[in-house]
């Protein structure tokens, strides 16, 4: 309470007890115009702020790691505070309090740099120090918590970086400014070494409004400074990092540093790629294809691909792996989850690279994403059961929400009539009799095979190992259960919702699928409702023209 109040003073003065002027604070006058001397002092103040800041987040962590050890009760047992701690602490909060309301004229300062009254006040980031580190001493048993610092570097130094941008957000955008023009120039050297490799004479402008214009006679682009590639490169680096957290008691944590090194600096290389190929489609084919149809793309290929292979160096070699034998035979059984929505998602990235409006290629994802399922048949016939009743009523349920929640969009709908109304009948009835099979049977199958037969009890398993693991969320083990199972639920059908076109809406689907997985833990009822939902939305799209929903 006494350093509420303490703070509470010291924030409230910290302007001096008159105001000084309404364009200027103290600290910011003395920062732009009193030069080394009181450089310091002006930032002193928030220096040790964000220092306190930072150490309280490492003394709750510290706690809630430590909290139920012995040692730690007797750390704070034994961390009393004395007289003479308690009078430095009011010593230094007077001092300091002084200097700030009294010592609030900045111009007089710069004017006598050498009188008492400005030698105090360059002297005050000293006062500071004192008066924190009384602080922190109070709070914390210091030499407990250094002790532990140390033999966790890593935590802490994670904890200082999330401390620093949380605190400065701007250093995010510095950060971002800075990768951006660090990585810009190479990718266009790449994107230009490989256009002239392929025939092209491309060019390299520096005109453009946001950035350098790029191209042939015949097709050029604006290269903006988010085509530097730092976006795909910041993905790779943060899901391969948690990709090798959730998996840390399985991979050898520090040699798989070694892949997410590699990975980012493959998205660096195939971003350069990326623009080359834009270029060339745009040259040799369509502007038009190049830029709505492979410039949305090929990012997410180029992560889609690049991820993909990382993940299958860290479970195939056994220089990453602990127990080889183990996670040899672990990825075996997860293959047939994952596989058939992966081939889905990739070859349906390649059809929106030759089909910038109307997708004609989609019969090829599901062609692919089938043969897939079909190749492993052995694995998925155990899966199939009698559904209950509840997946079909999940699945009317799900329907009605989704038809409640997305709008239908009248000239969407009109285009996809047109477009399909310009094929050839046989070739139009062919194509919808695929999107209503894709949509009915294959979709359902390769998607919930994937969230709820694949990640939501992955994420469940770990999420309980977590709890039980974890001294600061210890739950007795039906609460620990509960938790996770409602966490895994909510943080798939988040991933879920991102993948779809309303976020809203498939995040709600993905939790009535979900539930009507966990109602009896058969996958086989999350396909059936998910089948009833997109059957019923399919003959709703035809009966009523609301093509949009496609």
């Amino acid at each position: 309470m006494v350093f509420l109040v303490q703070v509470s003073l010291l924030q409230f003065y910290k302007n001096g007890l008159l105001p000084f002027s309404s364009e200027y604070s103290i600290r910011t006058y003395l920062n732009e115009y009193g030069g080394h001397q009181f450089w310091f002092a002006a930032h002193a103040h928030n220096f040790f702020k964000n220092l306190f800041y930072f150490l309280t987040i490492l003394g709750m962590v510290w706690g809630a790691r430590e909290f139920r050890g012995l040692h730690f009760w007797t750390s704070i047992r034994d961390n009393q505070v004395g007289i003479r701690l308690g009078s430095i602490n009011l010593i230094s909060f007077g001092a300091l309090l002084g200097v700030l309301m009294f010592m609030n004229n900045p111009r007089v300062l710069i004017a006598n740099p050498n009188s008492l009254a400005s030698l105090t006040y360059t002297a005050s980031p000293i006062l500071w120090a004192i008066f924190f580190g009384s602080v922190a001493s109070i709070l914390f048993p210091l030499k407990n918590l250094c002790m532990w610092t140390l033999k966790n570097r890593l935590l802490t130094a994670f904890i200082l970086v999330i401390t620093a941008l949380t605190i400065h957000q701007e250093w995010i955008e510095m950060i971002i400014n800075f990768s951006s023009d660090l990585l810009l120039q190479p990718t266009l050297d790449i994107a230009l070494h490989v256009t002239r490799v392929m025939g092209l004479d491309t060019r390299l402008l520096p005109s453009g409004e946001h950035g350098p214009i790029f191209g042939t006679s015949r097709f050029v682009v604006e290269i903006w400074p988010t085509c530097s590639g730092y976006e795909g490169m910041a993905l790779m680096i943060a899901l391969l990092a948690t990709y090798c957290f959730m998996q840390r008691d399985q991979l050898r944590v520090y040699r798989a540093l070694w892949i997410i090194a590699l990975a980012s600096l493959t998205m660096f290389a195939l971003n350069g790629i990326r623009i080359a190929v834009l270029i060339a489609i745009g040259h040799f084919y369509s502007p038009q294809l190049a830029l709505d149809g492979f410039h949305v793309v090929g990012g997410w290929l180029n992560l889609l691909i690049v991820l993909a292979a990382s993940l299958v160096m860290l479970n195939t070699f056994p220089y990453f792996i602990k127990n080889s034998h183990f996670q040899k035979t672990k990825r075996r059984e997860s293959l047939p989850f994952l596989l058939p929505l992966t081939t889905l998602m990739i070859v349906g990235l390649f059809d929106q690279i030759f089909t910038a409006n109307f997708n004609w290629l989609y019969p090829f994802p599901i062609l692919f994403s089938t043969l897939v399922i079909f190749f492993y048949r052995s694995d998925l016939l155990r899966l199939i059961e009698k559904p209950s009743l509840i997946a079909f009523f999940i699945g009317i349920l799900v329907f009605l929400l989704w038809i409640w929640f997305v709008p239908v969009d009248i000239a969407k709908s009109q285009i996809f009539m047109d477009d399909l109304a310009s094929a050839p009948l046989a070739f139009a009835l062919i194509w919808l009799a695929c999107r209503m099979m894709g949509a009915v049977l294959i979709v359902p199958i390769a998607e919930e095979l994937a969230f709820r037969g694949f990640a939501l009890p992955l994420l469940r398993i770990w999420l309980i190992n977590l709890l039980d693991k974890n001294d600061l969320f210890k739950l007795p083990p039906h609460y620990a259960v509960l938790v996770s199972t409602a966490l895994s639920l909510v943080l798939t059908s988040l991933l879920f919702g991102m993948l779809h076109s309303d976020f809203l809406a498939g995040s709600l689907a993905a939790v009535g699928f979900g539930l009507a997985y966990l109602f009896r833990r058969k996958l086989m009822d999350a396909v059936v409702a998910h089948a009833v939902t997109n059957g019923l939305l399919s003959i709703y799209i035809i009966a009523f023209g609301y093509w949009s929903y496609w």
